[in-house]
C-alpha cells in the first residue's frame, strides 16, 4: 500500500541520516567523552514548530501518514523534521534527555510526545504552570544531576537567567527548531565552563 511505501521510505532515509550522523571518532572525543550531561528541552517551537497554548489543539490525537498527527478537528501536526535523529544521537553520545512544559494540558504535550516516538529517547518530562527553572528544578530532583551538568535549550530567553545562576548552562534556539549544531554548541560551552563550575 501507499502508507507501507511512505513508511519504508521514511525508514531508509532515517537511517540514511544515522548513517550519516554516525559519531566519528571526533566526535566522541569532543562530546561523546564528556561525562554524562542531562539535555533539557523545551516543547513548543523548540521539538515542534507549534504552540500547544491556548486550547487550540483538539484532542484526541491520531498518528496518521508518517509523522503526521491529526487532532479531533483534522488539524495537522509535524514535528521539526531533525529530531527524531538528533535524540538519537544524543542517546548515542550517553546521555539523558528531558523535556519541559508550562502548558496545564498535559496529557496533549505527552500524547505529543507518544505519538512521535519520543518516548524512547525521553527519559524525564516535567509540565505544570510555572517558572521554567522550577520545571527544571523538577526534572533535577528526580534526575538526581548536578545542576552543572544540565544543559537546556528554549526558543525563548525568559527563564534563562535564573538557570544560569542555578550554574545551567542554557542556550536560545532560533526559527527551525534545536539543531545537531546547537546541542554541540552547548556541550562545547559546559567543556568550557566546566572548571568555574566545580
Amino acid at each position: 500500500s501507499s502508507s507501507s511505501s511512505s513508511s519504508s521510505e521514511s525508514d531508509e532515509v532515517s537511517a540514511s541520516v544515522r548513517e550519516r550522523t554516525q559519531p566519528t571518532a571526533k566526535a566522541k572525543h569532543d562530546y561523546g567523552n564528556v561525562s554524562t550531561k542531562l539535555i533539557i528541552f523545551d516543547t513548543d517551537k523548540t521539538i515542534w514548530p507549534f504552540s500547544t497554548e491556548g486550547g487550540k489543539i483538539y484532542t484526541p490525537l491520531t498518528k496518521v501518514q508518517g509523522d503526521v498527527i491529526l487532532d479531533k478537528k483534522e488539524n495537522q501536526y509535524r514535528t521539526y523534521p531533525q529530531i527524531k535523529d538528533l535524540f538519537w544521537k544524543i542517546k548515542e553520545y550517553g546521555h539523558k534527555i528531558g523535556v519541559i512544559s508550562q502548558n496545564p494540558e498535559c496529557d496533549t504535550i505527552y500524547e505529543f510526545i507518544k505519538l512521535f516516538d519520543f518516548g524512547k529517547y525521553v527519559d524525564y518530562k516535567a509540565c505544570f504552570v510555572g517558572p521554567k527553572q522550577d520545571l527544571v528544578r523538577r526534572i533535577q530532583r528526580e534526575s538526581k544531576f548536578n545542576f552543572y551538568d544540565i544543559i537546556y535549550f528554549d526558543d525563548e530567553h525568559k527563564g534563562m537567567p535564573e538557570l544560569m545562576e542555578l550554574k545551567v548552562t542554557s542556550l536560545r534556539i532560533y526559527d527551525e527548531g534545536v539543531m545537531l549544531q546547537d546541542v554541540e554548541r552547548g556541550l562545547a560551552l559546559y567543556t568550557m565552563y566546566d572548571p568555574w563550575w566545580n
